[in-house]
């Protein structure tokens, strides 16, 4: 079995509140944004019922906290499935070639496309409403993309994930192939599965570039954050921001896609049904703060 799908034991009740968990960051790196003292909030999740098969995800969004989700999934009716913010599963579907075009993805918002990672071949392929309308070679020597993110920025640079990797090219057309530069995170950090960018002509923050690296046996979930610079390269050396997940999943918990809406981080977990989780990272005094809602666990089902 290719993407792994994981048996989990305890469930959460997502809640129709923003409440849930909360726990305490740690920072690596120090520099901006400034993490310390932060606390990272769940604000809900809920199950993806689709199939036991989600892995990705783009938010179609035009602005801060705006836009639908889309989910890819490789099961047996594979594609992108549209969903609202609070799980209810929407009318759009965009039909995927194949399982294989079904990996992390990202929305080209001025272009109107989604660009999404395909597992059987070392490859990228981009899909408008009715479907794929071309595809660009893969970084040099990888096996396949697992994250995608999209900068949604002048610069149009597509950032691709892989084990301890991760690579970034122009986007030109859906018709001409990226040419990547590839960095090197550090050994055994882990698959980046997901990735997602903070776009600041979209939101009020600065660049940068989300990611979760993943490790099996046992499983770990690590959120990154990296700075990006104004032409659009991470610093992959000395990430601004370090978190593991772990403490928010269950003990199989596996993190597959993420997301950036402009305010909210988003991720799916492959757990047994997969869940969608919205997390507060705290990085403005607008959103909600332990402050105001306490150390409140979540009930388990």
């Amino acid at each position: 079995m290719r993407k792994v799908i994981t048996l989990a034991v305890l469930f959460v009740i997502a809640t129709s509140v923003a409440f849930a968990q909360t726990r305490s960051e740690f920072t690596v790196g120090g520099d901006k944004p400034e993490y310390s003292g932060r606390v990272v909030t769940e604000i809900q999740r809920w199950d993806y019922l689709v199939s036991d098969y989600g892995f990705g995800v783009a938010i179609a969004y035009e602005g801060i906290g705006a836009g639908n989700l889309w989910i890819s999934d490789w099961g047996a009716s594979y594609g992108f499935y549209e969903h609202d913010r609070d799980g209810t599963v929407l009318s759009g579907f965009i039909p995927a070639i194949d399982d294989g075009s079904t990996q992390d993805c990202a929305y080209m918002i001025d272009d109107e496309l989604w660009v999404v990672g395909y597992y059987y071949d070392n490859r990228i392929d981009f899909y408008d409403d009715a479907g794929i309308v071309g595809s660009s070679v893969g970084p040099p020597g990888w096996g396949e993309p697992w994250g995608v993110a999209y900068s949604n920025e002048d610069n149009n640079l597509i950032y691709v994930g892989q084990s301890d990797y991760i690579a970034y090219g122009a986007y030109v057309d859906y018709g001409t192939d990226v040419t990547w530069t590839e960095l090197h995170v550090g050994d055994g950090v882990g698959n980046f599965t997901g990735l997602g960018y903070y776009a600041p002509s979209r939101t009020a923050e600065g660049r940068y570039l989300f990611g979760v690296a993943r490790l099996s046996d046992p499983w770990t979930n690590t959120l990154y954050v990296f700075n990006v610079n104004d032409v659009g390269v991470p610093d992959v050396v000395n990430p601004a921001y370090t978190f593991d997940l772990n403490s928010f999943l269950d003990p199989d918990g596996s993190i597959a896609g993420c997301e950036w809406d402009g305010e909210h981080l988003w991720l799916l977990d492959q757990s047994e049904p997969d869940y969608v989780i919205e997390f507060d990272l705290g990085l403005d005094d607008t959103n909600i703060t332990p402050a105001s809602l306490g150390n409140i666990k979540a009930s388990f089902k």
